[in-house]
């Protein structure tokens, strides 16, 4: 009797646990589940942090590149100073160039201490700059195949060889550095520009959004209005015709100068706003918070690893 008593409890016992065990196993998962997300979020977190690590180490080879380049220049817009005086060094338009590299490479140089301050540097100065490093090095090159009475003035002075590798070091190292520049900091120049210009177009918030024409007036400055402004004041106290003893019109060293602006400047506005939304709106309509998470992402290196989340966004969907 009481075994049998026994045998009935344990199938009872038996029948409760299985009719339980769906909820025990669903409790089980839920645990593995929890456990699980914990290691992953934590793993996410020190893939972030190394990541960030390694990219402020690369920022910092950037940096001391930079930092070279820039005495580089400098100390060669001295000695050209000393050895042609302030005055020839100033009616050449290659040394404006360079003066203006020297300063733009020295605002930006802190990029890795104060992001947001060279970013906007960037948003005023990178494509003007860009259209005039190219013009140099277009006029330079038009001057040396289209007009004899130049080329036999440069030739007349310096040998051969001279020429050619001071054309190289003068103009064409000038476009191989500003096209490095724009690789290795994209991200500084796309934050600069999309902070700029819709900043402009949909403001800080979207209570604050600004008229169309001041876009428009901003495109205009990086597309040809930066531009224009350095060849005009140049152009107020030198004559480019007695400077370089050409004939050429000066007509085609403006419209040199419209051709390269518009195909630089339009060209990368366009490009970078069809293809990655540089006039969208910003997330959530806030430009100051996506402006904080910008300032981390210019020290990251890799686009798929800076994908760890910041709040509710991902750093890569916050472009």
């Amino acid at each position: 009797m009481q075994a049998s008593e026994a045998t009935v409890s344990s199938r009872r016992s038996r029948s409760s646990s299985l009719a339980a065990s769906p909820k025990l196993m669903q409790r089980r998962k839920s645990d593995i589940y929890i456990l699980f997300e914990s290691d992953f979020v934590e793993r996410k977190q020190s893939d972030r942090s190394v990541h960030e690590k390694m990219g402020f180490r690369v920022a910092v080879v950037y940096f001391l590149a930079q930092t070279l380049y820039l005495l580089l220049i400098s100390g060669g817009a001295v000695a050209k100073a000393v050895e042609f005086g302030w005055v020839g060094y100033v009616q050449h338009f290659t040394n404006w160039s360079w003066t203006l590299q020297i300063a733009f490479y020295a605002l930006t140089l802190p990029f890795v201490a104060y992001p947001s301050w060279a970013a906007s540097v960037v948003a005023v100065a990178f494509l003007p700059l860009v259209t005039v490093i190219l013009t140099v090095w277009l006029g330079s090159s038009i001057l040396l195949l289209r007009d004899g009475n130049f080329l036999k003035g440069v030739l007349g002075k310096w040998p051969a060889g001279v020429v050619v590798v001071g054309n190289d070091v003068l103009h064409v190292l000038p476009v191989i550095v500003i096209l490095l520049f724009s690789w290795i900091m994209g991200r500084l120049v796309f934050y600069g520009l999309r902070s700029c210009l819709a900043g402009i177009l949909h403001g800080p918030t979207p209570q604050s959004a600004q008229r169309p024409i001041y876009l428009l007036a901003a495109v205009m400055w990086q597309v040809w209005g930066g531009a224009l402004a350095v060849v005009g004041l140049y152009r107020i106290f030198f004559d480019p015709n007695t400077v370089y003893d050409t004939d050429l019109p000066e007509t085609q060293a403006l419209g040199l100068v419209l051709l390269v602006g518009f195909v630089v400047g339009g060209g990368a506005i366009c490009v970078l706003s069809v293809f990655y939304g540089l006039l969208r709106p910003f997330p959530k309509g806030n430009r100051r918070a996506w402006a904080a998470v910008q300032d981390r992402r210019v020290l990251l290196t890799d686009f798929e690893a800076s994908g760890a989340e910041i709040g509710t966004e991902r750093l890569w969907e916050t472009l």
